[in-house]
């Protein structure tokens, strides 16, 4: 990512800023679903994090250094050749990660609940929803019984 230099009223630079941002950092991925209207849109880093980080960077900056060194926004892996393929390859193994953490969670609380996943994962609700989902998807899950009620069954090893 190259650097940049924004001109003009605070206000304008900020947004030139963050548009910038937004299209070299981030991205985002959008998950339909047969069953309802709604689409899970899930991002690589949290919009409103990345907006607000670079907020306060420009409000509540260091006079002591000057703002390029107090807010850089650099791809993760300067080095590759391939920064976006590495940053998917992270991606992927967090997700794996955090399949088997559910996984095996389940497998000692069958009877556990979204709620209680989110609690102990530490992930969003919308996390535990599309882990659930991919995990059933690629019959690693199975849920046995109503919504309430039921419980969680583990296929295979967790």
């Amino acid at each position: 990512m190259e650097e940049q230099t924004f001109k003009g009223p605070l206000d304008v630079q900020l947004r030139a800023a963050f548009n910038y941002i937004s299209g070299a950092v981030l991205k985002e991925k959008i998950f339909k679903h047969d069953d309802r209207a709604e689409a899970d849109r899930i991002w690589n880093y949290p919009y409103a994090a990345v907006e607000e980080t670079l907020a306060n960077a420009v409000y509540h900056r260091s006079y002591v250094l000057p703002i390029h060194e107090a807010f850089k926004a650099e791809a993760e892996e300067r080095n590759s050749p391939h920064p976006a393929k590495t940053r998917e390859k992270s991606v992927e193994k967090t997700r794996e990660k955090t399949g088997e953490k559910i996984l095996r969670y389940l497998a000692e609380n069958p009877a556990a609940t979204q709620n209680d996943i989110v609690a102990v994962i530490g992930i969003s609700v919308k996390g535990v929803e599309w882990n659930l989902t991919t995990l059933k998807e690629n019959g690693r899950l199975r849920r046995v019984g109503p919504d309430k009620g039921g419980y969680w069954e583990v296929i295979g090893q967790a």
